[in-house]
């Protein structure tokens, strides 16, 4: 029994107790400061995937620190276990080079604040809503399709955030008379501002001069989510005004000349 409790208040044993007691008081304290800072500045869906994958990354650092300590402590020679733990580093560093790749630029994403939960956003040609967002990864609901796209975060090199703006440019005849275009698709953008979801439309005016049409130009703003069906009904409202007013939009024509 006295052996016990030698063994038990040894140097050793008692050296352990306290660097275990000081890893769990600090990883206390740093869980303690960042629900502070979130109480404080209620961060968004970025900023906590980012702080939720430091913490854990951190947990992990602190109790490989904790081993190692704990063995150098109790006579434990880690010198050639921390030669091993490099080398096999390495080679893990080498197989998940692309998920580092994906941590980078997740960082970077949210360093830059380049979009956040909810936005419409255009990425590898695909216009979607942000649904999900992690440092490896983002997810995107296809405002056309509905489909989820999950991409990685290394193969993002650039992102727009949609601002809702669209326009229809509208080919008609270098005969039609200008003023009576734009009395006619002044109504049209009239019609369409009335639509569901639309915040405003008007009429631009002559956009360019194509070689065998003239180009007008209609803008509308709406909700980019609702973009698709908005404009399909705004399609609707164009044509029903064209085929109303008589107006004629050209088509590709061949002339043939007999000599």
């Amino acid at each position: 029994m006295e052996k016990i409790l030698e063994r038990i208040m040894s140097t050793e044993i008692f050296a352990s107790a306290v660097v275990v007691l000081l890893a769990v008081v600090v990883m206390a304290i740093l869980e303690k400061i960042c629900r502070g800072y979130i109480k404080r500045n209620d961060p968004d869906h970025r900023v906590m995937s980012m702080i939720r994958s430091v913490l854990r990354t951190i947990r992990v650092l602190v109790g490989i620190l904790v081993v190692f300590a704990i063995l150098q402590i109790n006579g434990v020679n880690i010198s050639s276990m921390i030669a091993g733990v490099g080398v096999a580093g390495a080679l893990v560093g080498l197989a998940m080079q692309d998920i580092f790749k994906d941590l980078i630029m997740g960082l970077h994403i949210v360093s830059d604040k380049a979009f956040k939960y909810g936005d419409v956003v255009i990425i590898n040609d695909v216009e979607g809503i942000v649904t999900s967002f992690t440092l490896l990864t983002t997810q995107l609901k296809d405002v056309n399709s509905g489909n989820l796209v999950t991409i990685c975060n290394r193969n993002i090199s650039a992102t727009s955030v949609v601002c809702g703006i669209y326009d229809i440019d509208l080919p008609l005849r270098y005969d039609e008379d200008p003023e009576d275009v734009k009395k006619i698709l002044t109504r049209a953008a009239e019609a369409i501002d009335r639509i569901q979801n639309v915040e405003y439309c008007q009429y631009m005016g002559v956009q360019r001069f194509d070689s065998s049409a003239v180009i007008y130009k209609i803008r509308f703003k709406c909700s980019p989510a609702e973009k698709w069906p908005v404009w399909r009904k705004a399609m609707t409202e164009l044509q029903k005004v064209v085929v109303d007013t008589g107006l004629e939009i050209p088509f590709q024509q061949i002339d043939v000349h007999n000599i």
